[in-house]
């Protein structure tokens, strides 16, 4: 009677077994997908894939710079972004990449059968505004299969108080205000005289209606500094213009947050 009751014992492990592995394997791009933004397929994930993962840290007077950069089979991702050592701060960016990274892998996997390798680049350029307030402008860059997403998102700093402002741009974006951010350019380039004579205000104009990054702005020592392509805002004989202008004449155009952040 031995024999029997050993397969008894045995045939209902080999069952439960099956039907286990059978539960947690996803069928198809769409089933992982589901199983990746409810976390039940995140470690099996790890398992499956040869992933190396390379971190290095570069310390500077005021923030560490990390660079970390994570390729396996199914994907590429480069990421370099700031630590500050402040709690507040360094937690609201971590969940800003963090929320980059989820939309990323979760497009990656639904595309998973198109035979690309999906690819994400995050970093950022630094601005300092004044003592202790830094614009730290994300540049988020991914392409997998035959798509392909461009982001360019700022976060405002203050690594004296620990306090960070997310989700507001450079200026607000109303109508109302871009026609006051025309004015102000345009009255700024009128004392240039040699780029006067090859404005085209038409080109300024469209750039700033239909701009919501504004890429070509920089922010450092309490200044804005515009820097535009040949061909943007003038004539090609005016080459690639530039102009400065104090922040405190632009402060009104900028989102109401942002300009009690900075003041």
């Amino acid at each position: 009677m031995k024999p029997k009751v050993s397969l008894l014992i045995i045939f209902p492990l080999v069952f439960l077994t099956a039907c286990s592995e059978d539960k947690e394997t996803p069928r198809g791009s769409e089933e992982a997908k589901n199983m990746l933004e409810s976390g039940e397929y995140s470690e099996k994930e790890k398992d499956s894939t040869s992933e190396e993962t390379d971190i290095s840290k570069e310390k500077n007077s005021d923030m560490t710079t990390v660079s970390k950069m994570d390729k396996d089979n199914n994907k590429e991702i480069s990421v370099t972004y700031p630590e500050f050592g402040l709690p507040n701060v360094d937690s609201g960016i971590q969940q800003l990449i963090d929320k980059k990274l989820e939309i990323f892998k979760n497009i990656s996997t639904a595309n998973e059968d198109e035979g690309e390798t999906p690819v994400l680049n995050i970093n950022f350029e630094k601005d300092k505004v004044k003592d202790h307030i830094y614009a730290l402008t994300f540049n988020i860059d991914s392409h997998y299969a035959e798509d392909s997403l461009k982001e360019r998102e700022i976060v405002w700093v203050n690594n004296d108080t620990d306090e960070l402002l997310v989700g507001e741009g450079l200026f607000d974006d109303s109508s109302e205000t871009k026609a006051l951010v025309y004015e102000q350019l345009l009255k700024e380039i009128e004392k240039d005289d040699t780029l006067n004579i090859y404005l085209r205000k038409d080109k300024l104009k469209e750039w700033v209606n239909e701009n919501t990054t504004f890429e070509e702005v920089a922010i450092e020592d309490n200044r804005l500094n515009f820097n535009f392509e040949v061909d943007t805002i003038a004539e090609t004989a005016a080459g690639e213009p530039s102009f400065d202008i104090d922040i405190s004449e632009a402060r009104h155009l900028m989102p109401e947050r942002v300009q009690e952040f900075i003041k």
